[in-house]
């Protein structure tokens, strides 16, 4: 998640433990609305890609920072020859093939996975943007219709609702990639 309960308290100014499972909640909801908005995932881990695009100099990953590309291929067979632009998640090679395979490790250290030897490093922005929607979620649900025969409930979606703070936080971070 992009930022822990505590933090999220603290910046929001609550004192008492009365709201944390509200707020884990939220700060759930809130990552995963982010990181679809943003058409990426912030959190380290290990990715495998199948691009098809053909032609050009840059292969576009998905989620980056990219921390080590561990697999680039094409058929079975090892690509070589390419080099990387880690803060912009791209493998730069003079001509790229179509169908393309890359294994690569991206992403930041969030909040609730830093140790003292693997500190966080996250950018605050992102994290500031998850504590913003969990503050508008406490006061603004998401709910854009309710039904009550037979319960329904309808809430917005493709960042329609994201609050506008949120959304020019998001911004240096949006994927390009559809």
């Amino acid at each position: 998640m992009l930022t822990t309960v505590s933090r999220a308290k603290d910046m929001l100014g609550i004192m008492d433990d009365s709201q944390d499972t509200q707020i884990e909640a939220l700060i759930g909801v809130g990552t995963d609305a982010i990181e679809a908005y943003c058409r990426r995932q912030f959190g380290r881990r290990v990715h495998t890609e199948t691009i098809e695009r053909t032609a050009g100099q840059y292969l576009q990953l998905r989620n980056y920072p990219i921390i080590e590309v561990t697999n680039v291929n094409r058929n079975g067979g090892q690509l070589k020859g390419w080099s990387e632009a880690i803060e912009k998640g791209m493998l730069i090679r003079e001509d790229w093939p179509p169908d393309v395979s890359v294994e690569y490790e991206a992403g930041y250290v969030l909040p609730g996975d830093a140790t003292e030897e693997v500190p966080a490093n996250l950018p605050r922005s992102l994290e500031y943007a998850c504590i913003l929607f969990v503050q508008y979620a406490m006061r603004e649900p998401g709910v854009t219709s309710v039904r009550i025969g037979d319960l329904s409930v309808s809430y917005a979606q493709d960042g329609a609702d994201m609050p506008g703070p949120v959304r020019s936080l998001l911004a240096p971070y949006r994927n390009p990639l559809p």
